[in-house]
């Protein structure tokens, strides 16, 4: 699963969405069946400026506005509030789960809000792999970054609630399969918006996406 990815600045995230937007626009997508802004204002945090994102990071999200394909960046806390949870928050969501179950915890945040995390790399620890962890002196599981391969930034489908999201995962393409048994849900631009419209049940096979790993000291 994945606990940690590294951010994009705003400023780029603001450009990821006014690039999902503008492919919202040029297919027609009006978004007006998502939850408005307006409606969850309340609960969002302020900015935060970090390199990287942990669970209960404030991470910006992509979401809906609610007026037609237009788009805006939101301030939320990585986690759903889940007391049955032995850490008493869930921070992924399986795409299986949101596939399969009307009744999932998802469900709800699956149907009206969606949206989407633009980040620089997502993290994975390896299953077996192991390197002296230098802060601690101890043998530690080694971390890879996965990005595309362009470089460009990745695109992660995500649900909200309350002020809150969860990164939505799958089964892995060749790339991380290798180190990991799971992935977020990776989009391209296409994709993303093929995402916040709902037409999402055939972007569960990420296998063939291309990214690349890069594994840390």
């Amino acid at each position: 699963m994945c606990h940690r990815f590294a951010t994009l600045k705003r400023a780029d995230i603001m450009k990821a969405a006014e690039s999902i937007a503008a492919e919202l626009a040029r297919e027609r997508i009006d978004l007006s069946m998502l939850d408005a802004l307006e409606t969850y204002r309340q609960h969002l945090f302020r900015p935060v400026d970090a390199a990287e994102a942990y669970p209960s990071s404030t991470v910006a999200v992509i979401a809906a506005t609610g007026r037609g394909s237009q788009l805006a960046v939101a301030d939320m806390v990585w986690g759903f509030d889940a007391p049955w949870a032995s850490s008493g928050t869930v921070y992924n969501a399986r795409i299986e789960s949101i596939l399969e179950s009307q009744d999932s915890m998802w469900a709800d945040a699956a149907a009206r809000r969606r949206c989407i995390v633009a980040v620089r790399a997502f993290f994975e620890a390896h299953r077996s792999e192991t390197v002296l962890d230098k802060t601690t002196g101890k043998s530690a599981k080694r971390q890879y970054a996965f990005e595309r391969a362009d470089g460009e930034p990745l695109f992660l489908a995500a649900v909200h609630e309350k002020g809150r999201f969860a990164l939505v995962t799958t089964k892995p393409c060749s790339c991380v399969a290798d180190v990991h048994n799971r992935m977020p849900l990776v989009l391209n631009t296409q994709e993303a918006a093929r995402w916040l419209d709902g037409r999402y049940a055939d972007l569960a096979d990420r296998s063939q996406v291309p990214l690349r790993a890069k594994p840390e000291d």
